[in-house]
């Protein structure tokens, strides 16, 4: 008697609905400890169960979107404040002439601004995003605002426009616009205002 083997495809398939499930599974037990030690439970919950069964695609990207961009943002800049605390003299040919005007005498202080609040801080907010917080687009927001307010001190200071800035003035703008959509998702200030006025002129 031959013994009958089920197709790989199948097994594929089994198996990717197995992992599936075990997933959700997992994620539906962390909200239950959420929701038990009172942590943003209404607005996890929901938010997590639209995430989850693809109620919401479109929020679904602006979260992977968000993680993405406080990732390589916080990143970036924790590589970029340690080197500057490390060597706070002209750190990686960055010339110390260019602190002329401001209340630094070398980039040891700006470096460790840098590495907190934009980096340390960009990664904080990276993790909130998983938890899909019903306040994450003020998480977002402050953080991409920093970024943006960080950039334009920087070349107020210097007198001087380095592509970087460029680049990183881009990212934060791109974080506050993604922090704009949950806002405008959750109905939420100042977001709530513009609904309101857009459904008034209907």
């Amino acid at each position: 008697m031959k013994t009958v083997k089920p197709e790989p495809a199948r097994l594929g398939k089994e198996s990717n609905s197995k992992k599936s499930h075990w997933i959700l599974r997992a994620n539906t037990i962390f909200a239950m400890i959420i929701q038990k030690t009172c942590i943003c439970s209404d607005s996890y919950i929901r938010i997590y169960h639209q995430y989850a069964t693809g109620e919401d695609k479109c929020m679904k990207k602006v979260f992977v979107y968000l993680t993405i961009l406080h990732f390589f943002i916080g990143v970036g800049a924790m590589f970029g404040g340690a080197m500057g605390m490390i060597y706070p003299n002209n750190p990686m040919g960055i010339s110390n002439d260019l602190l002329k005007g401001s209340p630094f005498t070398n980039y040891f202080y700006p470096s460790l601004i840098l590495f907190t609040i934009i980096g340390l801080g960009n990664v904080l907010a990276g993790f909130l995003v998983r938890l899909h917080l019903k306040f994450q687009g003020y998480v977002s927001g402050v953080f991409g605002g920093a970024l943006v307010i960080w950039i334009a001190v920087q070349v107020f200071i210097m007198g001087s426009i380095h592509p970087l800035h460029v680049i990183y003035f881009i990212l934060g703008v791109a974080t506050v616009l993604g922090a704009a959509i949950v806002l405008y998702k959750e109905k939420l200030f100042p977001m709530n205002i513009l609904i309101a006025i857009i459904n008034s002129r209907k």
